[in-house]
């Protein structure tokens, strides 16, 4: 485990340090095809081939090895994942200019990304129920191999799909290119994106947790049984709430304003949290099902809304600043809103497996009362105060 948060560390970082420099380049690029599309014809395809690699590693290799492979491959991947995410990013504010409708343009883009994710947590269901009487290993092995080529061949298609279809506004590539340095520091005196920005960048700090610690919160927290074919249909209730959430929550923010809408879904999303770490006190094991699969729908809610209202608003900002300065900037705050979020995730995803293994952790073996409470606090109590704490940041 210290090993791969290491790795995690490291590709993160990289990561985010080219981000700016990624949204510079796609600022200036002068071509036919626009200043966005040639960089997403290019990344996509090279990216998909090491997250094919990133879930396929050697048969038999070993512990230090496979922590190698994993560290060298992801790093691959989100690097060349900027060639193609910054430029995608910076083509959304361009396409409207309409406070609603950008609101319902991410609503459609992250309800597509919700809607992926729940086809990849299906493949994953489905792929472990085929599975059953073979080697888990073996199992595991296949399951994630054609997953991964399936995603891939999903990735390279849509996006250049997106490339062929979609034409960027010509106004905007006319104008003059904005300097690096000085375009960073106009970026940083805009002062509601720096508040939604903070906010971004708390919430952040948890985001990828969840994902991580499932495994380890069904298996031993709750001492559930079967918890690997378990956890296929518990993601696929979390990630379907959020996309059925996604027009209610749309619908509310025409209604009340994007600001307050977005203010109440950290309530919600801290509830759920507050939630998973009281549960084992409650209930274990299969009776615990019913309970978590509720919580689950009701985190997913609040995450429905905490995935498309954010780029929606930093939309509105990027107007914002132009009224101030007379130029365009959607790249540069892009790739500034990806550095920063991106740093906040790299203790959200290393820490807390570094922490765990430091507390005595070993795969497959009951563990400690001490490993527990700290897969409970870092799963439950930690996001619920991440939570809480953006929710009053916000409220400015």
């Amino acid at each position: 485990l210290g090993y791969i948060a290491l790795g995690q560390a490291i590709s993160r970082a990289f990561d985010a340090i080219t981000d700016p420099l990624m949204g510079w380049i796609s600022d200036r690029t002068r071509s036919r095809w626009g200043r966005r599309r040639p960089w997403i014809a290019l990344g996509a395809p090279l990216a998909a081939i090491f997250y094919v690699m990133l879930f396929a590693p050697p048969e038999g290799i070993g512990p230090i090895a496979g922590a190698a492979w994993f560290s060298v491959a992801i790093f691959m991947f989100f690097g060349l994942n900027t060639i193609y995410g910054i430029p995608h990013y910076g083509l959304g504010p361009e396409l409207t200019n309409d406070y609603h409708e950008r609101s319902s343009l991410y609503a459609w883009r992250d309800a597509s990304v919700i809607f992926g994710t729940i086809l990849a947590a299906a493949s994953i269901a489905m792929g472990v129920m085929r599975g059953r009487g073979v080697d888990r290993a073996v199992a595991e092995r296949e399951i994630y191999f054609w997953f991964s080529l399936a995603m891939a061949v999903l990735l390279v298609a849509l996006y250049w799909w997106l490339v062929l279809r979609v034409r960027e506004n010509p106004d905007f590539s006319r104008r003059a290119p904005n300097p690096l340095v000085p375009g960073v520091r106009r970026v940083l005196r805009n002062q509601p994106f720096k508040i939604l920005l903070a906010c971004y960048l708390i919430s952040s700090v948890t985001a990828a947790i969840p994902g991580i610690f499932l495994p380890y919160y069904l298996q031993y927290v709750l001492g559930m049984d079967n918890w690997f074919e378990r956890q296929g249909p518990l993601l696929i209730a979390y990630f379907g709430s959020g996309l059925l959430s996604v027009p209610i929550w749309l619908r509310l923010a025409r209604r009340f304003g994007k600001r307050d809408v977005w203010f109440w879904h950290y309530g919600i999303g801290g509830l759920a949290s507050l939630g998973l770490y009281l549960l084992p006190s409650f209930v274990t094991g299969s009776a615990a099902l019913a309970p978590m699969f509720i919580l689950l729908v009701w985190a997913g809610a609040g995450f429905g809304c905490g995935t498309f209202l954010p780029p929606a608003m930093q939309a509105d900002v990027i107007d914002y600043d132009e009224l101030y300065t007379g130029k365009r900037r959607e790249a540069q705050y892009g790739a500034l809103w990806g550095i920063a979020t991106k740093f906040a995730v790299i203790p959200g995803a290393s820490i807390p497996l570094a922490v765990l293994a430091s507390v005595g952790f070993v795969p497959n073996i009951q563990q400690s009362e001490t490993v527990v409470t700290a897969i409970r606090v870092i799963d439950g109590l930690f996001p619920a105060a991440i939570a809480f704490t953006a929710m009053y940041v916000s409220a400015r």
